[in-house]
């Protein structure tokens, strides 16, 4: 079995999967890239289109990832682990579930402002999400969980003082 880095490591913590061994943390990894691979996916259909279709269907499924547990996620939950013979995936963190619900408003903001005619706006924001989405795949480095830790860093410096 591959090791995992200390860099991989935080930045899993960093959504939330906390209490976790190496061993598990290697097994889900490519797993919790999933919903976001679908995302990205879309998100470029939709960008590229300018459709706002593609955003609104595209938003409640974003927004689904603020609950514990993603229903896609179950796909792999529910028959994949087995088969491979690895654990199941841990709940999401709450930083994890915020990142997915800003995602959520960030494709509904698109979906309306390609429905308004605000083309620029739209695929602006489109861009916003695939590149979060494209850092977040590549590295396993969540943009929104990573902006909580420093808020959550800043606020108790503050506090400390």
């Amino acid at each position: 079995m591959k090791a995992l880095s200390p860099k991989t490591r935080g930045r899993l913590e960093m959504q939330g999967y906390h209490g976790l061994d190496d061993a598990h943390l290697i097994e889900i990894s490519p797993w919790v890239r999933v919903v976001p691979a679908t995302l990205l996916g879309w998100t470029a259909v939709g960008t590229a289109l300018g459709s706002p279709a593609v955003f609104w269907v595209l938003t409640p499924f974003a927004l689904l990832g603020a609950l514990p547990r993603h229903p896609l996620e179950a796909v792999y939950d529910r028959g994949l682990r087995h088969v491979l013979g690895t654990r199941a995936l841990p709940a999401s963190g709450v930083p994890r579930r915020v990142a997915f619900a800003s995602l959520g408003l960030m494709l509904c903001g698109a979906g309306v402002a390609f429905a308004l005619g605000h083309r620029t706006a739209g695929r602006l924001l489109g861009a916003v999400v695939l590149l979060s989405e494209l850092i977040y795949l590549s590295t396993l480095l969540c943009p929104v969980s990573a902006l909580l830790a420093l808020l959550r860093r800043a606020m108790r410096r503050q506090a400390a003082r």
